[in-house]
């Protein structure tokens, strides 16, 4: 993590290198759509929209783990700035000036805001200051802005606040394959077993999936498959 005077970033580009992103599962057409929008210089930033839990995170994480693996974007910094900056600006407004020309001093990248609808939405003074504060990023043909959202803050910011994401492309994830939630699943096991080792068949695994999708209002998966996981391990 880098300090940027009071904006915390992470070089993703740097944890890519040292394997700290995971391999994605999946979601190849949308993997296709995001590095298409890098390659723009018009209409170049997005806003990714899901439910909390259901793999925005991780559908950024490959991106940038595909993109440090290619020469042609070897010019972009790929960072992910933590959603924390718009609290503080909530708190402090006087902080916008700072904000931006911390801003103003990035380099060509891919930037990363997760959560960033936590923040702003119903948030009306916020959502005026953030836009302000990234309208000159959203403008840039060489800084490409990905947001991450539910589909409850986007309705929000579309219907009280559209500026912020006149610039941006909706994304929304659609729902993987069951064999593909398994497939995360799966790939959390070894983090798990970490703590206490256990053999999970793949039938538990499917069943798992299988179950939180007759009741979704346990949550999303792949999280909440995660979480149940990790309980039945316990």
């Amino acid at each position: 993590m880098s300090a940027n005077k009071n904006l915390l970033y992470h070089d993703l580009r740097e944890e890519a290198r040292k394997g700290s992103l995971p391999a994605l599962v999946g979601r190849a057409e949308e993997l296709q759509r995001l590095e298409g929008l890098v390659g723009r210089r018009v209409n170049n930033n997005a806003a990714i929209v899901a439910p909390a839990g259901s793999g925005k995170t991780a559908l950024v994480w490959g991106l940038m783990r595909n993109l440090s693996r290619e020469s042609r974007f070897d010019k972009y910094a790929l960072l992910q700035l933590d959603a924390e900056h718009l609290a503080d600006l909530d708190d402090e407004p006087a902080l916008e000036e700072r904000f931006s020309e911390a801003l103003a001093r990035i380099p060509s990248c891919v930037l990363f805001i997760d959560d960033i609808g936590r923040e702003i939405a119903r948030n009306l003074p916020l959502a005026q200051r953030v836009h302000r504060l990234y309208k000159p990023l959203l403008a840039r043909p060489d800084v490409h802005l990905l947001f991450a959202m539910s589909p409850q803050e986007h309705a929000w910011m579309s219907r009280e606040y559209p500026p912020l994401l006149q610039q941006c492309e909706a994304l929304e994830l659609k729902k993987q394959s069951g064999a593909e939630y398994a497939r995360v699943l799966a790939r959390k096991i070894p983090k798990l077993n970490a703590v206490r080792r256990r053999i999970v068949p793949d039938s538990a695994l499917q069943e798992i999936v299988a179950f939180l999708e007759r009741f979704p209002a346990l949550g999303a998966l792949p999280r909440a498959g995660i979480q149940l996981l990790d309980e039945a391990r316990a």
